[in-house]
């Protein structure tokens, strides 16, 4: 029996509604990020195996928001459906190829790790529209969700920025507000304070040992002028042992 117009679009409208509510209220897994020899990569060296690993444990987590079939990674969002295809180097281009780690609450973001030849990056894709953004890493939410400070460390191979940013949601995109480019330290994991308050310890190699040490800890804060360096804090230094000699 053939559908009237009238009803086929009730049915699209009632579909539609449908898959928006379901993706809305996913429980999306919480990102997880790359570290080697750790977690579910325990014995893993490489890091798109790692992230393969993750990706394997999250589109399970997702309920079938988040596919993987072959080469391709799709996710629902609340109108249609985003894939994305690993793409193999031609003469004079990287590689790229996508694993899913998870998906941001607040905003809701898909992040999606990019592996190049060398280096690598984080693709945000907006769980709702399906647009995207690429940044250096995985990104830290601020408590309200209306900011993302994301650190990148790599003074050595230079493979990816060295560089601490912050980016502002507006509306469904996300925007650059502001980044340092240190030459002589390297930012570590952020930690918000509050909704315009984070601190990233600065990290240094010891060019005798080649070991990572903190250096102190920085604290950004935003206010009417934008975001600026606030202060550095002092690492607290150890204590000696109760027997050791001075």
């Amino acid at each position: 029996m053939a559908l009237r117009s009238g009803a086929r679009t009730t049915i699209w409208i009632a579909a539609a509604f449908a898959t928006a509510r379901a993706v809305g209220q996913t429980a999306w897994p919480t990102p997880v990020d790359v570290e080697l020899d750790r977690g579910a990569c325990r014995g893993i060296l490489n890091a798109h195996e790692c992230s393969r690993i993750i990706e394997t444990s999250q589109v399970k987590a997702a309920a079938g928001q988040v596919t993987r079939q072959g080469e391709r990674l799709c996710f629902r969002t609340s109108t249609s459906e985003v894939c994305m295809a690993d793409e193999a180097a031609g003469e004079g281009e990287q590689d790229k190829l996508f694993s899913y780690l998870g998906t941001l609450s607040r905003p809701s973001y898909h992040v999606v790790r990019v592996q190049y030849y060398e280096g690598s990056a984080v693709m945000l894709v907006n769980a709702a529209t399906g647009t995207r953004q690429v940044v250096d890493a995985l990104p830290v939410a601020s408590p309200d969700g209306r900011y993302l400070a994301v650190s990148s460390a790599d003074l050595g191979a230079a493979y990816n920025p060295n560089r601490l940013s912050v980016w502002a949601v507006v509306g469904d995109a996300l925007e650059s507000e502001w980044s340092i480019h240190p030459d002589t330290w390297m930012p570590g994991a952020v930690r918000w304070l509050d909704a315009t308050t984070f601190e990233a310890p600065r990290v240094a190699t010891d060019s005798k040992t080649g070991e990572e040490r903190t250096i102190d800890t920085i604290v950004v804060q935003r206010d009417g002028a934008g975001w600026r360096l606030m202060s550095q804090k002092p690492q607290p230094t150890r204590a000696p042992e109760p027997n050791s000699r001075p």
